[in-house]
């Protein structure tokens, strides 16, 4: 391949990488993230990659108390999150950081670091709930506020795998313990219809936008909708065992829900690799795109039909055969066909290259 067509493929792909993020962050909240570039993302990369060798050294290493390493760790996730994430879609700007995240930012991590720093004294004073102080609790609020309007701001597949785990995880804790529930009231049984119901019309509105642009990261983002859904399954599921006197269909409902979370979490990862491997497409639709080229007039036979998947297009390289005495105007014309045909045939492919060679 010539520098020019090198130069012209890298510019296509480029572009349509910029089609796709632009459509990630129209319909996945995970995929708008702040945009940093030039030195900014160069501090910014060196101070994500610090954080990640803190987590290391403090679970391997580190001989503080957990409670100590627990909040600092917070406090360092508040920052990293609130440099990552943008309240909407709609303030994501390159190099842009509002004077408002930053307040929020500080106040998060201040309210996390200040735990950590006064931990000694703290667990020595405050024996009882009953001598927390206004100011304590007010720095615990604000911390958690902070922390779950980050949560707000980022899910996605990694929430996926997590909720399914620690779904999981509780219901096999309450039937070990023997664990049995308190019966609650209908307004329990109410809430969780009411939460399936809602969860799940998000799910079906978001996986009809993924299957329109075909998106595998969209696609997660539903069946975090749905694990919403299927917790709240679970929930009732649990509320209803515990009125009518069976309160373990609480955590076999909960081992169940984990098991299906976990299985819909490994296809969207296999496909998530596949896409990134530029695998090629099914056979079945190879075979389809052999018919197309063959039945397009000119087309003695093809000699070979490549094809990869790139994100949510397909790239098609194809050699086919006709009469070697033809001219080679002629000759360019089956293969302006036959890349019309391709083209027209699978709104998918995205770019088509079509080599003649004589029959």
């Amino acid at each position: 391949m010539s520098d020019t067509k090198k130069t012209a493929a890298a510019a296509e792909a480029a572009s349509l990488q910029e089609d796709m993020d632009a459509v990630m962050r129209k319909y996945d909240r995970e995929s708008a993230t702040r945009i940093w570039a030039g030195k900014p993302k160069i501090v910014i990369s060196v101070v994500m990659a610090l954080f990640s060798v803190y987590c290391i050294w403090s679970t391997l290493f580190s001989t503080a108390a957990l409670e100590i390493r627990l909040t600092a760790f917070l406090g360092l996730i508040v920052i990293m999150g609130y440099l990552t994430y943008p309240a909407s879609k709609k303030h994501v700007h390159p190099n842009r950081l509002p004077w408002y995240d930053i307040v929020i930012m500080v106040i998060g991590a201040a309210a996390f670091f200040y735990y950590c720093f006064n931990y000694s004294v703290l667990i020595k004073t405050l024996t009882s709930a009953a001598k927390m102080t206004p100011f304590l609790i007010a720095v615990g609020v604000a911390g958690i506020l902070v922390l779950a309007e980050l949560c707000r701001r980022c899910v996605g597949l990694p929430i996926l795998v997590v909720v399914g785990a620690a779904i999981g995880y509780a219901g096999v804790m309450k039937i070990v313990r023997g664990e049995t529930l308190a019966a609650p009231g209908v307004l329990a049984l109410i809430a969780a219809v009411v939460s399936i119901v809602v969860k799940e019309g998000l799910y079906w509105y978001t996986i009809a936008a993924a299957k329109r642009i075909r998106s595998v990261s969209l696609k997660a983002e539903a069946w975090h909708h749905r694990s919403d859904a299927l917790s709240s399954i679970g929930s009732f599921a649990g509320v209803l065992g515990a009125r009518l006197g069976v309160p373990i269909l609480d955590p076999i409902a909960s081992i169940v829900i984990c098991l299906f979370i976990f299985k819909v979490a490994y296809g969207i990862f296999h496909e998530s690799i596949d896409r990134l491997v530029d695998r090629a497409c099914d056979v079945d639709t190879v075979a389809a795109m052999r018919k197309t080229m063959l039945r397009t007039p000119g087309v003695v036979r093809v000699d070979d039909l490549k094809t990869r998947l790139f994100g949510s297009r397909t790239y098609v390289d194809a050699e086919i055969a006709v009469d070697g005495a033809l001219p080679l105007r002629d000759a360019h014309v089956i293969a302006e066909a036959v890349h019309h045909e391709l083209e027209r045939d699978y709104p998918d492919v995205k770019h088509c290259t079509v080599h003649v060679n004589p029959a």
